[in-house]
């Protein structure tokens, strides 16, 4: 059996922050990981009017700018600035231990590997397979060298090249390592054993600051001991602090502290001028300094017994734990510590001296999310980044500044004050007065700012229907799902709604046949007197809404609401022959009579002068018009008729068929203003300018520019960066879009193709840069500051026959910058200079005769768009480039890049920008000849493929979003977010999508038009309850509880969620003489720490409104614990079929280590009643139907052939549900350890064990028997499984704590089986997260989309997708491959491992590969496909591709073939 591993959802939960000068020396930039995704944002502020969500004037928000995905997940990171480098390196750890240093590129907007560092030799190991310990990365505070922790025993010292050390200065017998500089020198070890202080079991490694050497601070816990054993061993910690020599190589003990707090947890460097360290335990903080005294500070009275290290009373009543605790430095005498319940507190260093501290100070400033790491951004903001919950930006503001001796003695704190902080549900919760304690104790306020989402960690999911589907979808096909999943902690649980696709909302449908294209125009003329009332009532809405843009366009986006901005008010739709114009009102209707050319097709619409006036494009004309009067048309019969058009206000660029490009601008006569003669308000002024002369042009595509990232005017070399420690304003353009650094006056970067091609390019580059400097002049009028930021410009990008593009300004259309080989997909789009055509007299012939060696279809650039997305937290806007080459989708984002060499041309480069959207699909054509179901014949085929419709179609202000929507046979939509991000969502729903446009209407707000492949136009929305600007649209319900399991129930259509609250335990279970069970009060000082107990209920989720079904929640007792819940489709004489669904829920009484654990075994119905008045929800109740006590813990369930099956620890039982009020047994079987996870096909059950792999056990219903099948004979740790289907074979996949997707198969005719006792292994992968849910589907058909049912069901596949979902919050499945297929993506798979350059350095084989704690005797079969590596084919160049392709003798059209089968037959959801 072969299958391949496919990542549909990247990771969400964030392990790992910083803040770096990433892209510059002052630019701060956030850095954080997410499993194996590093992403960049930059702190910027938000526009002027975006406090609508609550946040205070001059708040920022994070923007992304950069993603990258690595092949290994980040254990630690840290930065450092190399001597000769302008901006910061990251040091990125993975297991087991390796080190990757990494920096931004600015050539290439990508990230560039430093230096590679494996220290995973036996040596080092000693004997294990696996690092047990993390390999922490340390840097030193002066940057002077890094440390990483090895294998807890261990010390890996990478040097760097100082200022203090000259290059002359290092070990001639040490080799450099390769860097441009050399600032990265050659690391070496240190054994921790051989210290003249023996250092084991390492928890923490630190460097100090204010020492001349680097010094490294360890604590670590020689004997270590538990709190259990406090009694006979506490005060275990130990601390040391090494010098490090790195010159000489040796590291002396200079300082050494015993007999420290067992629950100490890490250490936190203090920053000059106070310096030492803080160790942060569990119930204590100590504070350590050489040359001063230990200062212990006791958090709680259970400090009292756990320690006999000597520890003062804090001033207050602070009663806190500090385990799993987060905190960062704000001042050199001030942190930020966030507990694991998710408070904030402000810890103030009271100093005694230069050196030493008297006392630590509380204050409790916030309650936030439940946080896993922290950092500070600048002097005003907090990142709290959170694997539980949404990632916070937190801006703190000083409150008050007092001293301790105007105060009185410190009292618990009330709460007094409160933030509104807008809808988010990770919200502060602020506390505390501005009475503070402690010598000039300064008190902050905190407030959100910004968050990231998170839908991890992803405890259990479900499929459910979506309660928001149109009726025209009910029949098109397959059923519509959405996945449900139970996701974060406390109070961040929440339930994620995620859809894959894009499922419109149809207002209303017309039958049109024959439209080919269509557009919608404003008007802002004079309205007419039937709509003159209307209008009067809606002005002011319009215009408030004409004010307000970015996050306020958002709140009234999709609301219904008629603001926002001017309506559309006539639709043009055009067809083969004719045009027909429809007034767009209350009522959609035809025009009779307009000024608007409906004899002939239609080739473009607009609006010029804002909405004032509306601009049509024939074949043979250009007509303007204001409202529906025409008021100019100029004539255009040469050059075979116009082709193609595209605007850019004031200005219309115009594409003849010939390849002939016309200008038409509109200029308004002065005077005149809106009298009845409307011909005197404009006229269109035509000109011809003189492009370069070269081959034909084909596309073309115009651009205005509000990000100033495209001038011609040659600044100073910076580095992006204006004031140093500030954030970038709204203006600052360059600080959006990484520049370069300081350039060398280096030559035009030149391909040797082009060498051969063109001759000599530096001799041609120079004469072609004198001839355009006697070209017309730029408008400086256009191109200088106005009002304190850079006015618009206008643009306009071409592309010729040769696949060549190339970029003018306009109205000059002088050439400022051009790719040569555009066609290819370049990874980067370098200027390629201006070039003499003559030079080469047949540049098509020769680029398609060398193209047609390595590929079988003709090279051309289909499609081709410039377009630029405004930001909402800043106010540029970012340029795309996107196109169409061979019906494959490129996109590419502009980014600044300094050449002053070339000072006629734009200073940038457009890097691409990666996405997994496969539009090929060959088997699409041949399959539309044999359908015809349009009824094209050959030559009605060959005059409709001549007309150029555009795929590629703009959209702004769609439910508040902007970007791209692609037409075509496998419809998109490509979503630009104005926070940095791009996210392609498919729209399947509905077929193929002939043509688009947006559409603002009063019955349609915000929404849009589209034709589909039956003429259908759909008038439609998009539902604004979901999130589109993420990987999938999704919805995040908060419930302030802990979410364990959910479960679809089909009949009542509503979701049975399992929650738990938390809550401070007040009783503890006892167990009596007599051998019964009591509880006793927990009677404690005000200073003690309770513990934390949950109490669990069941509750049923109406998806209609994802709100609670009223009188449905059934609580359970104290200390009963929920550990299985499903819906069941049980045996039942209710129902004709004889089956019934029942909500089954096993639970387990935890109470201590003397009281004996028993569980119970509950099943509900869901029963459905007359709803109250005016609750429509209350239309069900859960009635409980059986409750017993079992005589064990119920460990799982599951349904075996309407029977319900309970693990309960190692035994095995099944019960049938009589008369719907007892169980009775049917069959038990004794298995391995505990049993804690079970699922069924048929009468086959397979049973996961904690520690010994999994059973596969079959049910014979005639002797009522349950034997064991089948077993995996070695250790594994079970997290899920689930069956994997292919056709008529079934193999089970098993994913375990080692982070592994395992698949078994039954073979009993296999010699390794042992006659079928023994499962056979088939295949393992490494996915780098754990595996906690599986589910599978059944596998869509691979017909092309569209088509009719008949040849649906004729292609169905019998193959089933098994999905699954980590706690990271990522989304996957494995999906069986047929054997053909599977040989040549294997292929594939190892070329690309070996040609392309990988982020960081690291090896996706070795990533991939099977790890494991245990000594296994098989070897891992290498038989499941990595689909991450296998979608990176889709993002090459055209000639990486065909090498590839050639290297595995087969065909690039093939490779894309089977890629889009795979897509295709698991688009789900």
């Amino acid at each position: 059996m072969y299958a391949i591993y496919r990542e549909l959802h990247p990771p969400t939960g964030v392990e790992h922050c910083i803040e770096c000068n990433f892209f510059g020396p002052k630019r701060k930039s956030l850095a954080v990981a997410a499993a194996s995704v590093l992403k960049v944002y930059d702190l910027c502020p938000v526009k002027s009017g975006g406090d609508k969500n609550g946040e205070a004037s001059g708040s920022s928000k994070l923007l992304q700018v950069a993603n990258y995905s690595l092949y290994g997940c980040v254990q630690s990171m840290e930065k450092v600035r190399l001597l000769h480098s302008k901006r910061d390196t990251l040091l990125l750890s993975f297991n087991d231990a390796k080190l990757s240093a990494v920096e931004f590129d600015p050539e290439t907007n990508r990230l560039k590997t430093m230096s590679l560092h494996c220290f995973e030799d036996e040596d080092l190991r000693g004997g294990l397979l696996h690092n047990p310990s993390v390999p922490v990365v340390r840097v030193d505070p002066e940057g002077r060298c890094a440390a990483m922790l090895l294998y807890g025993a261990h010390l890996a010292i990478l040097p760097f090249k100082h200022a203090d050390v000259g290059l002359d200065e290092h070990d001639p017998d040490t080799p450099l390592i390769a860097s441009e500089h050399n600032d990265i020198q050659a690391s070496y070890t240190v054994s921790l054993r051989d210290l003249s202080e023996r250092v084991s079991s390492v928890k923490d490694i630190q460097f100090l600051h204010g020492y001349n050497n680097p010094t490294l601070f360890i604590l670590y816990e020689p004997t270590p001991t538990w709190a259990g054993r406090i009694s006979l061993r506490k005060d275990t910690c130990n601390i040391v602090a090494i010098s490090l020599n790195t010159s000489e190589k040796s590291s002396p003990v200079i300082w050494h502290s015993h007999s420290l707090p067992y629950d100490c947890t890490y250490a936190l460097p203090v920053p000059q001028p106070i310096g030492g360290m803080l160790l942060l335990g569990a119930n204590s903080i100590l504070y350590l300094n050489q040359s001063s005294p230990t200062l212990g500070i006791s958090l709680n009275s259970i400090s009292d017994v756990s320690t006999n290290f000597p520890l003062r009373n804090p001033a207050g009543n602070v009663a806190i734990t500090m385990d799993c605790s987060h905190s960062a430095f704000i001042t050199p005498e001030q942190l930020v510590v966030a507990l694991k319940g998710g408070e904030i507190y402000l810890l103030t260093l009271v100093p005694d001296g230069m050196r030493g501290i008297r006392n630590i100070l509380f204050e409790k400033a916030a309650a936030a999310v439940l946080t896993s790491c922290i950092c500070t951004l600048g002097s005003q903001y907090i990142f709290l980044g959170s694997r539980l919950g949404n990632s916070l930006l937190l801006k703190y503001t000083v409150k008050a500044s007092r001293g301790a001796e105007d105060l009185e003695p410190p009292v618990k704190k009330a709460k007094t004050e409160s933030v509104s902080v807008g809808e988010d549900p990770d919200e502060l919760e602020v506390y505390g007065t501005d009475t503070t304690t402690g010598p000039m104790l300064t008190s902050y306020k905190f407030e959100v700012c910004d968050s990231l989402l998170n839908i991890g960690p992803i405890a259990d999911a479900t499929i459910g229907n979506p309660d928001f589907i149109s009726v025209q979808f009910a029949d098109k096909g397959g059923p519509d799902l959405e996945l449900v999943t139970c996701s974060g902690h406390a109070k961040n649980g929440a339930l994620c709604i995620l859809q894959r696709s894009v499922r419109p909302q149809v207002v209303t449908t017309f039958e049109l046949p024959g439209c080919t294209d269509m557009w919608t125009v404003l008007s802002n003329s004079e309205p007419s007197k039937k709509e003159e009332e209307k209008k009067k009532e809606g002005e002011e809405e319009v215009e408030k809404g004409d004010e307000g843009e970015g996050e306020e366009k958002r709140e009234s986006g999709g609301r219904g609401g008629g603001g926002g901005e001017g309506e559309h008010a006539y639709l043009l739709l055009s067809r083969s022959d004719s045009t027909m114009v429809l007034r767009t009102g209350q009522e959609i209707a035809e025009l009779d009579s307009s000024g608007f050319a409906t004899q002939a097709p239609t080739v473009y619409a607009g609006n010029l002068g804002g909405s004032k006036y509306i601009v049509q494009v024939t074949a043979t004309d250009v007509r303007l018009l204001m409202d529906v009067h025409q008021i100019c048309r100029i004539p255009l019969d040469r050059g075979g008729g116009v082709r193609a058009c595209d605007l850019c206000d004031p200005y219309a660029v115009i594409l003849l068929v010939d390849g002939t490009v016309a200008v038409v601008e509109v200029v308004e006569k002065g005077g005149g203003g809106d009298g009845e003669d409307g011909q005197e308000e404009a006229i269109l002024q035509l000109t011809w300018p003189d492009i370069k002369k070269g081959s034909k042009v084909t596309l073309l595509s115009s651009y205005t520019d509000k990000s100033g990232l495209f001038t011609l005017e040659v600044g100073e070399e910076d580095d992006g960066d204006d004031n140093e420690g500030e954030v970038p304003g709204p203006d600052h353009s360059k600080e959006l879009f990484p520049p370069s650094t300081e350039w060398p006056q280096t030559k035009m970067e030149v391909e040797e193709e082009d060498e051969l091609l063109y001759g000599d390019i530096d001799a041609l580059t120079n004469r072609e840069k004198g001839r355009l400097s006697e070209n017309v002049d730029v408008k400086k009028e256009n191109r200088i500051y106005k009002g304190g930021r850079r006015a618009d410009t206008q643009w306009c990008v071409l592309s010729r026959e040769d696949g060549s593009v190339e970029l003018y300004s306009v109205p000059e259309f002088k050439l400022v910058f051009s790719v040569r080989n555009f066609s290819s997909a370049p990874n980067t789009l370098k200027d390629s200079g201006a070039w003499p055509p003559q030079q080469s007299p047949h540049p098509v012939a020769a680029s398609s005769k060398t193209k047609s060696k390595s590929t079988d279809r003709p090279v051309g650039v289909g499609e081709l768009l410039l377009l630029g997305v405004e930001s909402h937290v800043g106010g540029s806007a970012h340029p795309y480039l996107l196109a169409l080459l061979d019906n494959e989708l490129v996109v590419y984002r502009a980014f600044r890049y300094r050449q002053t060499e070339k000072k006629d041309h734009l200073q940038l480069r457009f890097s691409k920008v990666l996405h997994k959207t496969i539009l090929h699909d060959r088997k699409k054509s041949k399959l539309d000849k044999q359908l015809s179901r349009q009824g094209l014949g050959p030559e009605e085929e060959k005059q409709e493929s001549s007309k150029f419709v555009p795929r590629l179609r703009v959209f702004t202000n769609i439910a508040s979003y902007t970007g791209v929507f692609v037409c075509g046979p496998y419809p998109h939509w490509i979503f630009l977010s104005g926070r940095g991000g791009m996210y392609v969502h498919p729209m399947f729903i509905d077929g193929p999508v002939t043509s688009f446009a947006s559409f603002h209407n009063i019955n349609c707000p915000h929404g849009f038009l589209y034709f589909n492949s039956e003429g259908e136009l759909r008038i439609s929305v998009l539902p604004v309850h979901l999130s589109y600007d993420s990987h999938w649209p999704v919805r995040k319900i908060p419930i302030r509880s802990t979410p364990h399991f959910i479960s679809y129930h089909t009949k009542s259509k509503v979701h049975a969620l399992v929650t738990s609250e938390q809550s401070d335990m007040t009783e503890m279970a006892v167990l009596n003489e007599d051998g019964t069970d009591s509880t006793q009060p927990l009677d404690r000082d005000p200073m003690f720490v309770a513990p934390v107990v949950d109490r669990f209920h069941l509750q049923l989720f109406s998806p209609a409104s994802w709100e609670v079904v009223p009188n449905t929640k059934f609580s359970l007792e104290d200390n009963e614990h929920v550990t299985a819940m499903k819906v069941m489709l049980l045996r039942s004489l209710e129902t004709m079929s004889g089956r019934k669904e029942y909500i089954v829920m096993g639970t387990t009484y935890i109470c201590s280590e003397d009281t004996s654990n028993v569980g119970k075994i509950y099943v509900f119905d869901v029963l459905d009643v007359i709803p109250e008045p005016g609750k429509p929800l209350t239309k069900n109740k859960l009635k409980c139907l059986y409750n017993q006590e079992q005589k064990g813990i119920v460990s799982s369930l599951e349904v075996v052939d309407g029977l319900i099956l309970s693990c309960m620890g190692q035994k095995i039982f099944m019960w049938n549900f009589k008369d719907n009020k007892d169980l009775v047994g049917v069959a038990f079987i004794d298995t391995e350890i505990y049993s804690h996870r079970a699922v069924s096909l048929k009468n086959f059950v397979v049973i996961g064990d904690v520690h010994h792999s999994i059973q596969l056990l079959k049910y014979k219903e005639s002797r009522r028997t349950l034997s064991l099948v089948s077993q995996d004979p070695q250790p594994v740790d079970v997290y899920a499984n689930e069956y994997l289907i292919d056709g008529n074979q079934m193999g089970i996949v098993v994913s375990d704590s080692d982070q592994n997707l395992i698949i078994y198969q039954y073979q009993p005719e296999a010699p390794e089986s042992g006659g079928g006792k023994y499962l056979i292994r088939q295949g393992d992968i490494n996915v780098g997260s754990h595996v906690n849910v599986m589910f599978r589907l059944r596998c869509h058909t691979s017909a092309p989309l569209g088509s009719p049912h008949e040849m649906q069901v004729l292609m169905q596949d019998r193959r089933h997708t098994t999905y699954f979902a980590t706690l990271d919050g990522s989304v996957g499945y494995l999906l069986p491959l047929p054997e053909t297929t599977f040989r040549r993506l294997k292929m594939l798979q190892i070329k690309l491992v070996q040609g392309l350059s990988h982020n960081a350095g690291l090896n996706p084989k070795a990533f991939r590969a099977f790890q494991t704690h245990h000594q296994y005797l098989c070897s891992p079969q290498h038989r499941i496909l990595d689909g991450e590596l296998l979608w990176r084919y889709i993002q090459l160049s055209r000639k990486e591709k065909a090498d590839f392709a050639k290297q595995i003798g087969t065909s690039v059209g093939q490779i894309l073939e089977d890629l889009k089968e795979v897509d295709k037959v698991s688009a789900h959801f």
